[in-house]
């Protein structure tokens, strides 16, 4: 069961990171190799992560105050730990994607690589563009990723300049007041945190520029823990 359920969990992991690598291949600047680069970092973290929650779950659900909560049509002491296996399985995922990303050797030794996101309409995108062009002037070898938000400005005016772009979740704070508008700003957030945690570790950028729009609040976030556990050097 332990297995089955940790293998399922990095399952769904690995759909959703090959899932955005899928959707880039037909963008300028994009090819095989980039998905390769990918496939690779995606399965030794998904190994890592699956093999984490196989290990911790059994020992989770043999604790004594676990096995002591009732069990109804299921035990709940093999729910929360489940819950607590697939969580340290998602954590040792991220980890060694970061990790492994930064001694993949891609990319050529002192070359700029820069993040731009900011989005929803023309007023944040254009400036981000107008940077990377004032950047490139300076270092014309320099490497560029848009992360922004699907559907909106950016998605049509990134991928007309020629620049590759990536995809988060993300939505506008509603207020602190106790509403189903509330939770999708939560849940939208966490997502966003985790996808830019993906994109972060898999193109290590040195600087990430952003331009305002909500879509950049997951960007900062994710970078700002990374930094924390020593997994990006980016400066903001």
């Amino acid at each position: 069961l332990a297995s089955s359920i940790a293998f399922t969990l990095n399952g769904v992991i690995l759909f959703a990171a090959f899932n955005f690598e899928l959707r880039r291949l037909g963008q300028k600047g994009i090819g095989w190799q980039d998905l390769g680069d990918t496939l690779l970092s995606t399965a030794i973290a998904s190994g890592v992560g699956g093999f984490t929650a196989w290990i911790l779950f059994p020992h989770l659900s043999e604790m004594d105050f676990l096995a002591r909560l009732p069990r109804l049509l299921f035990h709940w002491g093999e729910v929360v730990a489940l819950g607590l296996a697939a969580a340290a399985g998602l954590f040792m995922f991220l980890l060694s994607l970061g990790y492994w990303g930064r001694f993949r050797g891609r990319g050529v030794a002192g070359t700029e690589r820069v993040i731009l996101t900011g989005g929803g309409t023309g007023g944040h995108v254009n400036p981000a563009l107008a940077i990377a062009e004032a950047i490139k002037q300076k270092e014309p070898d320099s490497q560029f990723l848009y992360v922004g938000l699907r559907g909106k400005a950016e998605s049509v005016i990134v991928t007309r300049a020629g620049y590759p772009i990536r995809y988060v979740w993300a939505s506008g704070y509603p207020g602190p007041r106790p509403s189903l508008a509330l939770v999708r700003f939560v849940f939208s957030l966490l997502v966003g945190i985790v996808q830019s945690f993906y994109h972060i570790a898999t193109f290590r950028p040195g600087t990430i520029v952003g331009t305002g729009g909500y879509v950049s609040a997951p960007v900062i976030f994710a970078n700002t823990l990374m930094r924390g556990l020593g997994m990006s050097r980016a400066r903001v």
